[in-house]
């Protein structure tokens, strides 16, 4: 059994996923109708009903990878402390006597540099600022920027998730 350091020296920072629609909207939204279509007849399915119930579960299935293929999940890990304040270091806030206009573009080049530097894939720096640029709303972009300083600028307490009364939580 590996031994305290040992658990606590390979411990993986935090990950979060963003996931991005990359399906048109119409395709999106009946794949959506289908997923839920497929929940009803699932529940519909009566406790005795092995047979109804495996072919309920395949249309569940069918339905929620349908669903799945309608969306790219995006990656994004949390840069080891130091870097994240070497980050924060090399784009400096705005002063007290700076227009709102430098406010919000000194405000843009932290986030975006805070998403380069967090985000997983294949795509290279000049790709995922295009992606960032070309591709996603306003509201996307915050999202993803936010979760981006969510997961590196957040205290790393205990995950919310973390079922009530596991070892974890006790003292």
């Amino acid at each position: 059994m590996a031994g305290l350091k040992d658990r606590l020296l390979s411990r993986e920072r935090p990950v979060a996923t963003y996931p991005c629609r990359v399906a048109s909207v119409e395709d999106t939204r009946a794949a959506e109708q289908g997923l839920a279509a497929a929940r009803k007849a699932a529940m519909a399915v009566k406790d005795d009903d092995k047979q109804g119930a495996a072919k309920a579960k395949k249309l569940l299935d069918a339905a929620e990878k349908k669903r799945d293929a309608c969306y790219e999940q995006i990656t994004l890990r949390a840069l080891p402390p130091g870097a994240f304040e070497d980050l924060g270091d090399a784009y400096p806030e705005a002063e007290a006597d700076d227009s709102d206009e430098v406010r919000r573009q000194r405000d843009e080049e932290y986030l975006h540099a805070v998403f380069l530097a967090s985000v997983e894939g294949d795509l290279t720096t000049a790709e995922w600022t295009e992606f960032v640029q070309q591709n996603l709303s306003t509201g996307e972009r915050n999202d993803l920027f936010n979760l981006a300083i969510a997961i590196n600028g957040r205290v790393r307490a205990l995950d919310p998730a973390t079922p009530k009364g596991s070892t974890a939580t006790r003292r």
